[in-house]
């Protein structure tokens, strides 16, 4: 606890900057400038951008900053820009969609992703339509070459094209079901982003299998597994379409397709991508199999529609012809037990809740090929199979990683030795992981979100794991040389967790982060997720957040996402946006140290920050000194603008700064040329603690704002306090962020 007692005394203190002629100040060096120095005052030319006299109130600058602040309730937060630039209103508009009531979607817009303006209403159902409760994770997505007319709803003139919104509901009591938290896909439809949207209840192209559509009830009373079931009135578990006519009461999603479907690969599963019974090819997917994943009743939450711009498609509307990537739905099949069935592979072959996919026929966003069902994730498993494990390895050595800018050829450990067993396969190993989970949450793959990264040439498909009620909830990783899989969980080690605290452990500002959404947002990619409101209580009410992702490499050579985050300290402002005009420069600068006992001092620009212990994620480190005192030194080729700094702390007090000793800049005011300085330079303490005292907050930072100062040069000075018993003898500094205008 020395840190605190010292920090309270200088707290206190005024910090000065000067800016000096002919002077040699007392660690060397001479630099010629003005000679009258010229002392800035905090909160006048200098601010650490917090009132220091009310801690619980931390004002900030919000043209340079952000910060995760929850003021409203939002689930499962889904966030898009609108691309229409014919839509003059709402072009470069983000929309915020989420889990925020019953029978009705809230919408929220943005021009900064900070600050929402309510669009309420967006979404409701028809009076007669067949949903009842459980409106959930919503997600939209534009087609501009859809016509409106096609999908049942007016042309507004404004824009073009067609939004789709994709969820999930519990079906009505009138309809047959089995039980009343049974779920099903819902899509809406409108021309305009931010609605309002209409159930979609159009004519179904994709659920003829075998030849027949599964969807009439008729067929499905006679021609699938449950026809003996159905007909003497055991068998409830019947929502789909009702016949020739369709009605409000009619599902979009069709369950006794799905069904069948799956039903239908498991009998074919010898036919995996060959010619089946109907004369079409089967799923090529049918060989992962382990179980008749089409046996019980298909109940499925979380849509997420993926466009792969790797694999175009020609289309054309008789007139123009044009090319566009190829659409997926991906979704979570959720809470489907089928326990104490033992499939292929000799274990239970099917547990909890997995991702699936699917194409869509024609390419239209509301048609989907149920003949393509893929199920994509097995719980407490690295792979849905060993076929899926043998596939994978085989894509992996097929690959050509040169490529790709960032390729990786992956050859994961002992995959190359084949052990055989009674299948003539080698055993596949249960998911090694080490994602904390409690409670029997670990059935759970759930929210899932791809993305396709062109410069790997590989799919990440990013997913939540744990109960979303408490600190078990994290975002994990898996990825694929194909959008339709096989996919691989990869392990903690190798960069498996895409953002959680720190692995599930006992945060005191963060709990339950997950149910994401990723969007490029200029040159960053940015991760949107929710938190609990109340951290003690947690539970359902949860709140917004945003943070940026990083590329990095593994231990392995792989290239896998990192997220600074979840925060809660002050951030950069979101440059992308184009509501700031600045942006963090630091990674043009060279940096430099004369320290003698450290490793990389690239590490400190970067952008990357670590928030997770190395013995969770071993390949994310901070820049570490055992030196005595530093001084770290980052270089422009010419003078830029810079409006302020961020110098990140160490997540572990043990190896924190205590404070930064002085800050010099080789500054140009008013075209005379000095050094400006700022002396100890304080974290935000009150801030940055644990409520505990024993801990520092991960991504708490020392930081300064200033007027615009043109700079070519930043020196920073830092002493090590920590080789104290107790302490590590060294410090560590994740990050330096310098904050200013880009180049044009």
């Amino acid at each position: 606890m020395k840190k605190i007692l010292t920090l309270l005394i200088a707290s206190l203190m005024l910090f000065t900057v000067f800016a000096t002629g002919c002077v040699t100040h007392e660690d060397g060096g001479t630099v010629v400038g003005d000679p009258t120095p010229f002392e800035m005052v905090e909160g006048v030319h200098y601010s650490q951008e917090f009132d220091s006299e009310d801690a619980s109130n931390r004002a900030f600058n919000s043209d340079i900053f952000y910060r995760n602040d929850v003021y409203f309730t939002c689930a499962d937060p889904f966030v898009f820009r609108c691309e229409d630039v014919d839509d003059v209103e709402n072009y470069g508009t983000y929309f915020l969609w989420g889990t925020t009531g019953v029978g009705v979607f809230n919408c929220f817009a943005s021009k900064d992703l900070v600050s929402w303006t309510p669009k309420n209403g967006a979404y409701c159902w028809a009076t007669d339509g067949w949903q009842q409760s459980n409106c959930w994770a919503p997600e939209v997505i534009w087609d501009p070459h859809a016509n409106p007319e096609d999908y049942g709803i007016e042309d507004d003139g404004v824009g073009k094209g067609v939004y789709f919104i994709f969820c999930s509901a519990s079906p009505h009591k009138s309809i047959e079901i089995k039980n009343r938290n049974d779920m099903v896909l819902d899509l809406g439809v409108s021309a305009n982003p931010f609605g309002p949207y209409y159930t979609y209840n159009g004519p179904e192209l994709g659920a003829t299998i075998n030849g027949v559509n599964y969807g009439e009830e008729a067929n499905f009373a006679t021609l699938t597994a449950y026809a003996d079931d159905y007909k003497n009135g055991t068998h409830t578990g019947y929502v789909g379409r009702k016949g020739d006519v369709v009605s409000n009461d009619d599902p979009w999603w069709n369950a006794p397709a799905a069904m069948a479907s799956m039903s239908y690969q498991w009998e074919n599963r010898d036919l995996a991508g060959e010619i089946g019974p109907d004369g079409k090819i089967v799923n090529p997917a049918a060989k992962y199999m382990v179980i008749d994943e089409g046996s019980s009743w298909y109940t499925c939450i979380d849509p997420t529609p993926f466009l792969d711009y790797n694999e175009m498609v020609e289309k054309t509307d008789g007139v123009n012809t044009w090319e566009e990537p190829k659409k997926y739905l991906f979704f979570t099949r959720d809470q489907t037990i089928l326990t104490g069935l033992s499939g292929i592979d000799g274990e239970e072959a099917f547990r909890g809740t997995c991702v699936y996919a699917c194409e869509m026929v024609n390419n239209d966003w509301a048609q989907v090929d149920y003949s393509s069902l893929t199920r994509i994730t097995r719980t407490n498993y690295n792979f849905t199979s060993q076929v899926a494990a043998d596939d994978y390895v085989a894509d992996a050595k097929a690959f050509d990683a040169s490529n790709f800018s960032q390729g990786h050829q992956e050859i994961a450990p002992d995959q190359d030795e084949t052990v055989y067993n009674a299948n003539g396969r080698y055993t596949l190993k249960k998911n090694d992981v080490e994602i904390h989970i409690t409670g029997g949450s670990g059935g759970i793959n759930e929210g899932s979100q791809m993305w396709y990264n062109p410069e790997t040439g590989l799919y990440y498909l990013a997913l939540s794991i744990g109960s979303y009620t408490n600190n078990t909830y994290t975002v994990q990783m898996a990825v694929s040389y194909n959008a339709m899989g096989p996919y691989r969980k990869l392990e903690l080690k190798e960069g498996g967790l895409v953002i959680s605290t720190d692995n599930g452990k006992a945060m005191d500002n963060v709990t339950g982060p997950g149910h994401h959404t990723f969007y490029q947002c200029g040159d960053e990619l940015l991760i949107f997720y929710h938190r609990h409101l109340d951290l003690k209580v947690s539970g359902s009410n949860r709140g917004y957040c945003v943070d940026r992702v990083q590329w990095v490499k593994n231990s392995d050579g792989l290239t896998v996402m990192h997220v600074n985050g979840p925060t809660t300290s002050l951030q950069p402002r979101l440059y992308g946006t184009g509501q700031t005009k600045y942006d963090i420069i630091s990674d043009e600068a060279t940096v430099t140290t004369n320290a003698t006992t450290c490793n990389d001092a690239s590490l400190l620009n970067d952008n990357v920050i670590q928030i997770h212990s190395e013995d969770v994620v071993p390949h994310i480190k901070p820049f570490k000194f055992e030196d005595d005192n530093i001084v770290i030194t980052m270089t422009f080729e010419d003078y830029r603008t810079l409006v302020g700094l961020q110098i990140y702390n160490s997540k572990y007090e043990e190896a924190s700064f205590m404070q930064i000793d002085r800050i010099e800049f080789d500054a140009k005011i008013n075209d005379k040329e000095g050094v400006v300085f700022i002396k100890d330079l304080q974290m935000d303490w009150a801030h940055s603690y644990f409520e505990t005292g024993m801990s520092i907050r991960a991504a708490s930072a020392a930081n300064a704002v200033f007027e615009e100062m043109l700079v070519k040069e930043v020196r920073i000075y830092v002493t090590n306090a920590n080789k104290v018993e107790g302490y590590f003898g060294y410090v560590e500094i994740p990050e330096i962020y310098l904050i200013g205008l880009p180049n044009a």
